[in-house]
This record gives structure tokens, C-alpha cells and sequence, in this order.
């Protein structure tokens, strides 16, 4: 029998208050694009804010095969892919509580750039703190930039990008 691999907290910052419905909930920036090993550690981390998750929709257009079911902490989690979800978004969901919507950003982003990009996100206040609060090794050592001037907008979402992440 193996055991299996120990979870690398999540990277996430999440806003202070609960958002009003269409807005974002804050932004998590996975390890890799294999939803197996990164969403046990991403519904710990937002248990105390969601409750517990149920189900799980994301765009498929950005992520590698992934189990339409995974159990996390005891429960089943169901994972859904919807082409009509933008790419770049993942919501989770949780009987009773509503649910979290988080911009998603990509696991091969530089540190620098993932940390401009997770404190861009109005209302999170990004402390550099791995878990609820931060973006962990994102802006270890170095101080987080402002945000940058008003930029494209991702979905109808309204998250300024950084300059060095137009295309």
C-alpha cells in the first residue's frame, strides 16, 4: 500500500467579506493542472468560508483529465466541466452556504506575477500569508506592487490584469 503524497497548502487569498453575488470570492494559483492532487488542499482552505464543498464546476479548456468525483475529508465531491464556464474561473459549492467563486491562476505564472495578479483582486488585502489570507511563497521575500491601472477584463468579472499579462 502507498501513502500518499503529504498536501502543499493551498494558494489562495480570499476576500475579507462575503462578496455580492457575481463578484469574485478571491483567487487561488494551483500547483499544477492535475485537479486530483490540488483540490484536497484548495476545499480544506476555504472550509471555514464555504462550509462543505459539494460540487466543483471549472472550464475545461485549462485543465488535464479530472475525476467527475473525488473524496476529500470523507465526503464526495462531484466535478463538473462546463464549456460555458470561463477558463480561468472555479466555483465551488456547498449546500446551504452558496458558493465561492475564485479566480484561477495558472500554475506556470511566476511568482512575481502571481502575486500581482491574487492582490488585484478587490477586498482580499494579500498579507503573504499561505492559506485564507495570501499567496504564500507568491511574495515571500519581496513587498506586493499596487495594484495595476484598469485593465482588460476577464469574463464579466471586472479583474484588472497586470500589463505584463496582456496579450
Amino acid at each position: 500500500m502507498t501513502t500518499p503524497a503529504p498536501l502543499r497548502p493551498a494558494r489562495l487569498t480570499l476576500t475579507r467579506k462575503r462578496p455580492l453575488p457575481g463578484s469574485l470570492d478571491g483567487a487561488w494559483w494551483p500547483y499544477s493542472r492535475d485537479l486530483s492532487a490540488e483540490l484536497p488542499s484548495l476545499v480544506d482552505a476555504v472550509a471555514e468560508r464555504c462550509g462543505p464543498v459539494t460540487l466543483i464546476t471549472v472550464g475545461p479548456s485549462r485543465w488535464g483529465r479530472s475525476p467527475r468525483e473525488a473524496l476529500i475529508n470523507g465526503h464526495a465531491v462531484h466535478v463538473e466541466r462546463f464549456t460555458g464556464q470561463h477558463p480561468d474561473l472555479l466555483v465551488l459549492r456547498s449546500y446551504g452556504l452558496g458558493r465561492c467563486d475564485l479566480v484561477v491562476v495558472p500554475p506556470e505564472t511566476t511568482a512575481a506575477s502571481a502575486a500581482r495578479m491574487m492582490a488585484a483582486v478587490p477586498g482580499t488585502g494579500a498579507t503573504g500569508q499561505e492559506g485564507r489570507g495570501g499567496t504564500g511563497e507568491a511574495d515571500a521575500g519581496q513587498g506586493l506592487e499596487p495594484p495595476p491601472p484598469p485593465s482588460p477584463v476577464v469574463g464579466a468579472r471586472m479583474l484588472p490584469l497586470p500589463r505584463s499579462m496582456w496579450r
